[in-house]
């Protein structure tokens, strides 16, 4: 069976990146597209939660660095 050309995810929180992240670490090629409703990079919302509230943090925790998503399309075509 032929490889995909193109998976999609549907949900960008902290599933959706990872199941991105390791389509490239095992090394797919073909396109991931990651839907959801949120503008900006998926970050850890358990984490943040309570890191915010205990006043530790003012930052979420990204689930991948900032660079993953360009270095992951650039690798690809």
């Amino acid at each position: 069976m032929a490889e995909p050309q193109r998976i999609v995810i549907i949900g960008s929180g902290l599933a959706g990146a990872s199941a991105a992240g390791a389509l490239r670490d095992r090394g797919y090629t073909g396109d991931v597209v990651v839907f959801g409703r949120e503008a900006h990079q998926p970050y850890e919302l358990p984490a943040l939660s309570k890191e915010l509230l205990l006043g530790d943090t003012d930052s979420p925790h990204r689930v991948h660095d900032a660079d993953f998503y360009e270095r992951a399309e650039s690798s690809c075509g």
